[in-house]
C-alpha cells in the first residue's frame, strides 16, 4: 500500500513539475487536497515503520491502540483528499471492519468455541521467569494438540494476546506456558509475585482453538521434537499426545535448549508420564535437555563431569568423512559421497562448531532425561536422527522456538535431504517439518 500510494503521488507531482502546470493543478485541486494527501501518505509511513517486528513485539501493548488510532486518522485523511464517489469504497472498507468486529464480539458473548466466565483462572509462578496459566472445567470444540488461542485477562489489559494450548484435547482443562518478557506477561508475572501463596485468580475470556498442522506426528515412523524455552508447550503437547496414540511412530527424539535447569520443571511431570507411555507401546523416546546459560555449570563443574558423550560431540571430533557426523560404518552412509560429506565438515568447522567440545553431560536423577551443557549442533543432529532409522521410514521434524533457532533449523533440515538424497532415488522416505515461531 506505501509502495502504491507513492508511486501515486510520485507519478502526479512528476508530471506536474515537467509539464510546468504546479500552479493550475494546485488552483484547481485545491490546498487543501494536497495537504490531507501528503498528510495521509505521511501518517502511512509511519504505520510501516512501527509495523516491524522488533517494535511491534517489543511494545505491544502501546503498539496496538497507536496503530488503531493510526488507520482511523489514515481513514479520515484518505476521504478527505479523495473525490466524494470515491469515498464509497471507504464505505464498504469500513462496513467490512465493523462487521469484522461485530462477529468477534458475538463469538466471544454466545459461542461455545469463546466465553465469558466469572471462575478465575489459576496464574502460578515458575521458576525461570515462567508463568502457568491454568483454565479449570474448560474445552475448547475441535481442539487438536499444537493448537493455539486468544486469551484475555481482563486485570492486565482487554486485548488478547495468542498463546500456545499445553493441555490435551480431552483433559477438562486448558494449560497456557508464558515466559515473563514485557507487556502483557510481564505485568501478570509481577502481580503473580505479589500474591501469598504464589498463586492468584484472575477473570478471563478465550477464543479458538487455531492453527494446526497439515500432519500429525503420528503419521511418522520417527519424530524429532526441537524446542528453545517456552516453546517446549508446543513440542511437550505433542509428545503427550504421540504418547498416548503412537500410530506407527516407533522412535522419538526431544532436545530442548533452555537457559537454566530449573526449566525442567515446567514440564516435569509431563516428561515423566511420556516415558511411561513410551515403554507401554514399546517407543524408544530420548529426551535431551541443553542448558545454556545456567550459572551452577561452571567451567570447574565441567572439568569434573565425565559421565558420558552428549549429542554436541563430548569426543574428538574429525572434520573430514563418516566419522564427522558418527555415522562411520553405517550401511546407507556407504552410498555417500565421501568428498560432500567432507564439504560438510569443514563449512562446519569454519563456523566455529567443530574445533572442541562445547559441552558436557551431567549426570542426570532420572537416567531417561539427559542433561547436556552447550546448545545442540542441529545439522548433527538431525543426520543422526535420520541415520539412525535403518528401515527408511518417513520422518517428521516438528519444532517452536525463537525465529534464529527455527531458521538454523529449516537449514539443517534441507542440508540433511540432499546429502541423504531424501527422495532422489535413495530410497529414503520424505522427511516433513513443521516450524511454529516463537513471538
Amino acid at each position: 500500500m506505501l509502495m502504491t500510494t507513492t508511486m501515486h503521488m510520485g507519478y502526479f507531482l512528476r508530471e506536474w513539475l515537467y509539464y510546468d502546470v504546479w500552479a493550475s493543478q494546485w488552483e484547481l485541486l485545491g490546498q487543501a487536497v494536497l495537504i490531507w494527501g501528503v498528510s495521509a501518505w505521511s501518517i502511512l509511513i509511519f504505520i510501516n515503520a512501527t509495523s516491524i517486528s522488533f517494535i511491534r513485539n517489543r511494545f505491544y501493548s502501546y503498539w496496538l491502540p497507536v496503530h488503531i488510532t493510526s488507520m482511523v486518522a489514515l481513514s479520515i485523511l484518505v476521504g478527505r483528499h479523495v473525490t466524494p464517489p470515491s469515498r464509497l469504497w471507504l464505505y464498504v472498507v469500513a462496513g467490512l471492519f465493523f462487521l469484522d468486529r461485530s462477529l468477534r464480539i458475538g463469538s466471544r458473548l454466545n459461542c461455545m468455541r469463546s466465553r465469558w466466565t466469572n471462575d478465575g483462572v489459576i496464574i502460578e509462578a515458575l521458576p525461570g521467569g515462567a508463568i502457568r496459566v491454568t483454565v479449570p472445567n474448560q474445552s475448547l470444540p475441535f481442539q487438536k494438540p499444537g493448537q493455539w488461542a486468544y486469551l484475555s485477562l481482563y486485570q492486565i489489559g482487554i486485548h488478547s494476546h495468542p498463546f500456545t494450548i499445553n493441555s490435551q484435547p480431552k483433559s477438562g482443562k486448558l494449560v497456557f506456558l508464558l515466559r515473563a518478557k514485557h507487556g502483557l506477561t510481564r505485568a501478570l508475572h509481577d502481580r503473580t509475585d505479589e500474591q501469598l501463596p504464589p498463586s492468584s485468580t484472575m477473570r478471563y475470556s478465550l477464543e479458538g482453538p487455531y492453527g494446526g498442522m497439515y500432519l500429525p506426528p503420528a503419521c511418522f515412523d520417527t519424530v524429532l521434537l526441537v524446542a528453545g524455552g517456552v516453546g517446549a508447550s508446543f513440542t511437550m503437547s505433542l509428545l503427550t499426545s504421540l504418547m498416548v496414540d503412537p500410530g506407527c511412530c516407533r522412535r522419538v527424539q526431544v532436545l530442548w535448549m533452555v537457559k537454566e535447569e530449573a526449566c525442567l520443571s515446567w514440564f516435569e511431570d509431563q516428561i515423566e508420564e511420556a516415558f511411561r507411555q513410551a515403554t507401554k507401546h514399546s517407543i524408544e523416546l530420548d529426551v535431551r535437555l541443553h542448558i545454556t546459560c545456567d550459572a551452577k555449570w561452571s567451567a570447574e563443574e565441567r572439568s569434573k563431569l565425565k559421565t558420558g558423550l552428549s549429542t554436541c560431540a563430548c569426543k574428538e571430533v574429525k572434520t573430514s568423512g563418516l566419522d564427522y557426523f558418527g555415522l562411520k560404518g553405517h550401511s546407507t552412509a556407504s552410498s555417500l559421497a565421501s568428498n560432500e560429506i567432507t564439504q560438510y565438515g569443514s563449512l562446519l568447522q569454519s563456523a566455529g562448531q567443530s574445533e572442541q567440545c562445547c559441552c558436557t553431560q551431567k549426570e542426570s536423577r532420572r537416567e531417561e532425561i539427559q542433561r547436556v551443557c552447550g546448545r545442540p549442533n542441529l545439522q548433527r543432529a538431525i543426520l543422526q536422527h535420520l541415520m539412525q532409522d535403518e528401515r527408511q521410514g518417513e520422518s517428521g521434524i516438528f519444532a517452536c522456538g525463537p525465529i534464529a533457532m527455527t531458521r538454523e533449523l529449516r537449514t539443517a533440515v534441507v542440508r540433511a535431504s540432499d546429502m541423504l538424497a531424501v527422495k532422489k532415488g535413495s530410497g529414503r522416505e520424505a522427511v516433513y517439518l513443521h516450524v511454529e515461531n516463537q513471538g
